[in-house]
């Protein structure tokens, strides 16, 4: 992000006052719980809990599937073709099951498992925020942290995306914490 281009340049922005230790994770946790908030409210007022669309509809059916102990289900040909064509579930040899790797698909499977498969999407939400803190924090400061999460926040696509059953959700999350995570590596390196 910007933050880290100016790093890159070597520009220094003014100095912001520091905030002190209790009011930085305050406003840490109200970003993590808007996030949470503002996913949870797009879920139900737009989406109805549900997906809109068929990726995201394959990959719920996917999870449901790993849920139930099966990686895919047996099925006739003719009844995928006269009553489940979805354009990203696969049929081979008998087998059903949808075309996408499956990482954000076991999320949402543990979400199956634990009742409703949204509740994952919410806590990836969250979890996403708190690194988006963490990455500007190592960039430039606690205020670049709490600069990067408000914009995480407020940005109509993350709120959007983290709504859907789509794996853009769990992408994001794990390029954060790969990002997140990139310096505590670097200090181990034993060459």
């Amino acid at each position: 992000p910007i933050s880290a281009l100016l790093a890159r340049r070597r520009i220094k922005l003014p100095t912001a006052p520091q905030l002190n230790r209790p009011l930085r994770w305050g406003l840490i946790a109200i970003g993590i719980l808007l996030a949470m908030g503002m996913t949870l409210y797009v879920l139900w007022a737009i989406n109805d809990f549900i997906p809109h669309n068929q990726d995201a509809i394959a990959q719920l059916a996917h999870a449901k599937m790993l849920a139930g102990g099966r990686f895919s289900v047996p099925i006739s040909e003719p009844i995928v073709q006269g009553h489940f064509n979805c354009d990203f579930m696969v049929y081979h040899d008998g087998r059903w099951f949808s075309q996408y790797t499956p990482g954000h698909i076991v999320m949402l499977a543990l979400g199956v498992l634990m009742g409703p498969p949204w509740i994952v999407l919410v806590l990836i939400a969250g979890a996403t925020v708190w690194l988006a803190y963490a990455i500007g924090k190592q960039i430039d400061g606690p205020t670049a942290g709490l600069l990067s999460m408000g914009l995480l926040v407020l940005s109509p696509f993350f709120q959007m995306m983290t709504a859907s059953y789509m794996n853009h959700v769990s992408a994001a999350l794990f390029w954060s914490a790969a990002l997140a995570f990139l310096p505590l590596m670097d200090r181990k390196r034993s060459f």
